[in-house]
């Protein structure tokens, strides 16, 4: 089995980016907020984002379904309709990830 893979912070990007650009990393911070920004308030707006060589992420309406409790499974509730966020990766981000395995 192999182990379980180890998240990558914010500010681990932050400084990895500046490393290998020489820009601040104030600056570098800033753009990595500013675009996580842009990228959920246009999916709020209903508007798909698409980075060529990384994915897209679309906004989907998921429609409303009968789910369980899992501690009370005889009990069915009702999921209601509502938005979610899928990301579609590109064809490049899946060949690297093929490459990983």
């Amino acid at each position: 089995m192999k182990n379980k893979p180890k998240n990558k912070t914010k500010k681990e990007l932050v400084n990895s980016i500046s490393k290998k650009t020489g820009f601040n990393p104030e600056d570098i911070n800033l753009v990595v907020t500013l675009l996580g920004e842009e990228i959920l308030n246009s999916l709020a707006q209903n508007r798909n984002v698409e980075l060529r060589t990384f994915g897209s992420f679309k906004s989907i309406i998921r429609k409303q379904k009968v789910g369980r409790n899992p501690k009370l499974p005889a009990k069915q509730i009702i999921i209601p309709e509502h938005r979610a966020v899928v990301f579609t990766p590109s064809k490049l981000f899946k060949s690297i990830m093929k490459q990983q395995d």
